[in-house]
């Protein structure tokens, strides 16, 4: 997924950038409304997040114009301007979303999963290329796992399909239980015929690996009676 920043606080725009970065999302950026505008040309932006009070001109007429040429990628417009005639204005310009600063960083990732899955229903599970929890990266195109250790040193395992598959929910969930059903559907979809049996085999082949990289360490607990959980570890 691509998404379009355009933001002219350099502190925000920097903070912005890496926080969909780390989610595995391509980043273009802008500090100014024609940049923006250049950007749209040449690139197939899925999803826009932008500020109102840009050096060039209002972050409104970005919406007008992007709704103008046909355009329908979601606008998560993110703004100092908070009264409830601020958003309205938003909105009527084609605006999807609206945020008042100062923002929860993880608001806004909330509210950008949000739209996609409104706009790219079939890209629910699939949002992020790269996922990363703590010392563990999953690089789900590739079917590997990279793993960095205390010292530096890091170790890539390479999956199967059904095993990426499963990690990503897992992970993208890391921190709550993912009860059986639940996983086996998100990961697998739900025409998957497969028993809660083989999900274990799965799973045991998964700590297999994941062991060999953090001895000692089990990223994926059991929770008995109700499912798994990724553990992070920093």
């Amino acid at each position: 997924m691509q998404l379009l920043v355009v933001e002219d606080n350099p502190s925000t725009l920097k903070m912005l950038t890496f926080l969909l970065s780390n989610e595995g999302y391509i980043v273009h950026t802008a500090t100014q409304g024609s940049a923006a505008l250049d950007v749209l040309d040449n690139e197939p932006v899925d999803l826009i997040v932008l500020d109102v009070m840009l050096p060039d001109c209002n972050g409104l007429q970005i919406c007008r114009q992007v709704r103008e040429r046909g355009l329908t990628m979601p606008i998560l417009v993110i703004s100092a301007l908070g009264r409830r005639d601020d958003k309205v204005a938003a909105f009527n310009e084609g605006a999807d979303d609206y945020i008042t600063k100062p923002f929860d960083p993880s608001e806004v990732l909330a509210r950008v999963r949000s739209l996609i899955r409104r706009t790219h229903p079939t890209l629910a599970h699939e949002l992020q290329t790269r996922l990363c929890v703590g010392q563990v990266c999953l690089d789900a195109p590739d079917q590997k796992v990279i793993i960095t250790g205390i010292t530096g040193t890091s170790h890539t395992i390479e999956l199967t399909r059904m095993e990426c598959s499963l990690l990503h929910v897992l992970m993208r969930n890391a921190g709550d239980v993912m009860p059986h059903d639940r996983l086996i559907t998100e990961a697998w979809g739900v025409d998957y015929e497969g028993s809660s049996n083989q999900l274990e085999v799965y799973i045991h082949r998964l700590r297999s690996k994941l062991r060999k990289a953090l001895p000692g360490t089990e990223l994926i607990r059991t929770i008995p009676g109700s499912g798994y959980e990724f553990v992070r570890v920093e």
